[in-house]
């Protein structure tokens, strides 16, 4: 592999981790312990020396220019690039201790190895001697240890990425999930347990992976009980007479394609004494 593509692939690498560590960061934070979110919050009120804020973000901007003159393989990125983020070391450890969730701090120390890796592959020696020019140059081409880290690097930034939309997948399932409770309470509010049945059976509402199940087992649990709405609910063991009870239920035209879900729900409501 010619040097250049390594270089284009390391800074998509580099950059792209750093994103997801933010936006993971962002989503994972809510999650975190009460004690952990108040130090993080207390962290972003703290007066930090500005000096030292302002000194990073320098770096930061001139680390993001170097990187894309890396890109074209400008003379002046090379060294850019490494000043850049040894300064970016440097200064932020005046900043302090911070809070960092696990996913988020996965993918920050990937994309610091990704990092070291661009710096290898900037200044190991490769294959030839040819220097870091543009397309006029005699291609350089990776030597073995730079092969190495970058099958290395996109090993990591592959594990990132899944991680990254798992995260993503379990805080959208959360939320929803979140939601259709509270909308199963606030639906229990001067309602009896049947007609919670009915508001399920009305709803047409489709939540990613959370079942509607969900919201009546929730509004069935607050509301109050009515008197003959578990009659006839079949023992938990009984597979046949379950089987004929929901179709009983659920074998009309008008019911909706959840009901079975819902009946299932209603007996074990019904079998937990509701």
């Amino acid at each position: 592999m010619s040097v250049l593509r390594a270089i284009r692939i390391l800074v998509c690498v580099e950059w792209t981790l750093l994103a997801l560590s933010i936006a993971s960061y962002l989503a994972e934070l809510p999650g975190l312990p009460e004690s952990w979110r108040r130090l993080a919050l207390a962290e972003s009120e703290a007066a930090l020396p500005m000096a030292a804020v302002a000194a990073w973000c320098a770096a930061a901007a001139v680390h993001l220019a170097a990187s894309a003159g890396l890109w074209r393989l400008a003379e002046w990125a090379r060294p850019a690039y490494a000043a850049s983020a040894l300064a970016m070391l440097l200064l932020g450890l005046p900043l302090g201790p911070t809070v960092t969730p696990p996913v988020s701090g996965a993918l920050a120390f990937a994309a610091a190895l990704a990092t070291g890796a661009l710096l290898a592959v900037l200044y190991l020696p490769s294959r030839t001697s040819a220097p870091l020019t543009g397309s006029a140059g005699p291609a350089r081409r990776l030597g073995g240890l730079g092969g190495v880290l970058l099958a290395v690097l996109a090993g990591f930034a592959l594990v990132g990425v899944a991680l990254s939309v798992a995260l993503a997948a379990g805080v959208w399932f959360m939320l929803d999930f979140g939601e259709v409770l509270e909308e199963g309470q606030r639906a229990a509010e001067g309602k009896t347990d049947a007609e919670c049945v009915t508001l399920a059976l009305a709803r047409r509402e489709s939540r990613w992976l959370v079942p509607e199940s969900i919201f009546l087992s929730e509004c069935l649990a607050y509301a109050a009980a009515s008197e003959h709405l578990c009659a006839g609910a079949p023992a938990e063991d009984d597979d046949a007479a379950s089987a004929a009870w929901v179709a009983e239920r659920c074998d009309g035209p008008e019911s909706p394609p959840h009901c079975k879900d819902l009946m299932a729900a209603l007996q074990v409501h019904c079998r937990e004494g509701g």
